[in-house]
């Protein structure tokens, strides 16, 4: 018997409740120099526009296995980058994920720690402790314009 590498793309939302996306990909490859997960909201979901995601709040939970292996997170939505930011941003708490997971997962899954990636605050005020210096990964769009993704051609 040979391991092969493949992932899984699960997705859903919470509050409404739906789920989104639950993709299995596989390749005959014993390794990968990079993963890419994601999911296609196209006619699925609550947020049928880009509108609909303005002041809204992503929640990014990451094994702690996978946490030093990740360059970068971004959520883009229709060739926008609605938030994102690469892994030197990052603020890793110790935290479980605050909703359950939406799969029975067996006890060596659920023995494996979390961590919620917020990120960094680049000049935090001076009265903020530095284990303070974090917020949250938001969409607001009074505070910024989503920039468009530049594809290399």
């Amino acid at each position: 018997m040979q391991l092969l590498f493949g992932s899984k793309s699960l997705s859903w939302s919470r509050h409404p409740d739906e789920r989104i996306q639950d993709t299995v990909f596989s390749t005959d490859s014993l390794s990968a120099n990079e993963i890419e997960a994601g999911a296609h909201l196209h006619k699925h979901g609550p947020f049928k526009t880009i509108g609909d995601l303005d002041r809204k709040d992503l929640s990014i939970y990451v094994t702690k296995t996978l946490y030093d292996a990740i360059a970068g997170i971004y959520f883009i939505a229709n060739d926008y980058v609605m938030a994102g930011a690469e892994a030197q941003m990052f603020f890793p708490l110790d935290s479980v994920p605050l909703e359950p997971w939406p799969e029975e997962l067996t006890p060596e899954e659920q023995a494996i720690p979390w961590l919620c990636v917020m990120l960094k605050i680049l000049e935090p005020p001076e009265w903020m402790p530095g284990e303070l210096a974090r917020q949250g990964w938001g969409i607001d769009f009074s505070n910024f314009t989503p920039p468009k993704v530049q594809y290399p051609k």
